[in-house]
C-alpha cells in the first residue's frame, strides 16, 4: 500500500499544499531524429523518412538544400495507444543535400535528419544499379 502515494507523485506535479498543477498522465513524446532510408529507383532515388510513438501527430515534409519543400508521396500515418508513427516518402532526380523536417507545432518542437545522394553528375538511367543489385543477388545466394 505504501507504493500508491508514490505511483501518484510521478504521475502529478502538485504544489505544497496538494494542489494539482500539472497531469502528466498524457503527457508529450516529442520526436526524435527521424530516420531515412533511401531506395534506389531507375529515375533517381526514393526518399524515406519516419519516425516512431510521438505525441502529438507531428506534421513531416521533405526539404531540398535550398530549403524548399518537395512533394510528398505514401504519406503513412497510424496511432496506437495515444502515439503516432508517421512515413513519408518522395522521389529525387537529382544529385543534392535532402532534409526530412518534423514539427509537432502544439509542443514547438522541431527535429531533423539529412542526407545526400550523388547520382554522378546527372540523374540515374535505367540499369545505371544492375552490376551492384547483381552482385549483392550473387553474395547472398552464396551465403545462403
Amino acid at each position: 500500500m505504501e507504493l500508491l502515494p508514490l505511483v501518484c507523485l510521478c504521475l502529478l506535479s502538485c504544489s505544497g499544499d496538494g494542489q494539482v498543477l500539472n497531469d502528466r498522465t498524457g503527457g508529450n513524446v516529442p520526436a526524435s531524429k527521424p530516420s531515412i532510408t533511401t531506395f534506389i529507383t531507375p529515375e533517381g532515388a526514393l526518399l524515406q523518412c519516419g519516425v516512431l510513438g510521438v505525441f502529438p501527430k507531428p506534421k513531416m515534409e521533405w526539404r531540398d538544400s535550398s530549403g524548399n519543400i518537395l512533394p510528398g508521396q505514401n504519406l503513412k500515418e497510424t496511432e496506437s495507444g495515444g502515439r503516432y508513427n508517421v512515413q513519408l516518402q518522395t522521389a529525387v532526380t537529382k544529385s543534392g543535400r535532402y532534409r526530412c523536417v518534423v514539427t509537432q507545432e502544439e509542443i514547438g518542437h522541431q527535429t531533423e535528419a539529412e542526407t545526400y545522394f550523388n547520382f554522378n553528375g546527372a540523374a540515374a538511367g535505367p540499369g545505371s544499379n544492375t552490376g551492384l543489385v547483381t552482385l549483392w543477388f550473387l553474395v547472398l545466394l552464396w551465403l545462403f
